[in-house]
């Protein structure tokens, strides 16, 4: 089963990171953190969250991971989610 991990915290290596690999195996992750987007604004999608969106469309599964702040999601991972809602 292809998985991909997409790591919402600003801790690459921090508790949602380990959460993951402590539950899953064999899994590509990426770090919100370290990609380039900018936040939305109803522009033309960046080629950074095009090339993650594309790695979704080809996985069998996807595991959003996200570290809770004030009883909320991430900044980071509530961009890509909205970067998302631009997507058929």
């Amino acid at each position: 089963m292809n998985t991909l991990f997409i790591n919402g915290s600003a801790h690459t290596n921090g508790n949602t990171a380990r959460f993951v690999k402590e539950n899953f195996t064999d899994f590509e992750t990426i770090n919100l953190a370290t990609v380039k987007v900018p936040p939305f604004a109803g522009q033309k999608m960046p080629d950074e969250a095009s090339k993650i969106f594309e790695k979704m469309r080809n996985c069998d599964r996807i595991i959003i991971g996200s570290p809770v702040y004030f009883s909320g999601i991430s900044g980071l991972t509530k961009t890509m989610i909205e970067w998302g809602s631009t997507q058929p």
